[in-house]
């Protein structure tokens, strides 16, 4: 199954704007889910990484796709998950900026973002899309 990517790159550390341009679609790994962003957030962390790159993150190798919020709907699992199946609706915190993974196929800004699962920082979302989409607290 090929399928495509957009991103919001990072072309580099301290750079006020982001690039809107094609990624590179990755599929999961055994443990990792793939979820197609139906919104993402911005924290503070992400602003940290975009103003201040050189001194909170050193080892981001630029271009680099940040964010760490995101939830969508699953659309690939790897060979060993058994938590999600496609079509599960997931809130979940990316891991793409930690030292030890520096991927940017694992940040949230971009349609397609891949997700470990050996964490609990993912979750089945309880509400329909289109409730969280309406800007409502639920």
């Amino acid at each position: 199954m090929i399928r495509t990517n957009k991103a919001a790159w990072q072309p580099a550390k301290k750079t006020a704007s982001l690039e809107v341009k094609s990624a590179p679609y990755t599929p999961p790994s055994e443990n990792e889910i793939v979820i197609k962003n139906a919104a993402v957030a911005i924290s503070p962390i992400d602003w940290e990484i975009q103003q201040k790159g050189d001194l909170m993150s050193t080892w981001l190798n630029y271009p680099f796709v940040i964010g760490t919020d995101a939830t969508g709907e699953v659309v690939e699992v790897g060979k060993a998950v058994t938590r999600f199946q496609v079509g599960d609706r997931v809130v979940g915190f990316t891991r793409g900026v930690d030292q030890k993974i520096n991927d940017p196929a694992q940040g949230a800004f971009q349609e397609c973002t891949v997700l470990h699962t050996d964490s609990s920082r993912i979750f089945l979302a309880l509400y329909p899309m289109k409730v969280l989409a309406s800007s409502r607290w639920v």
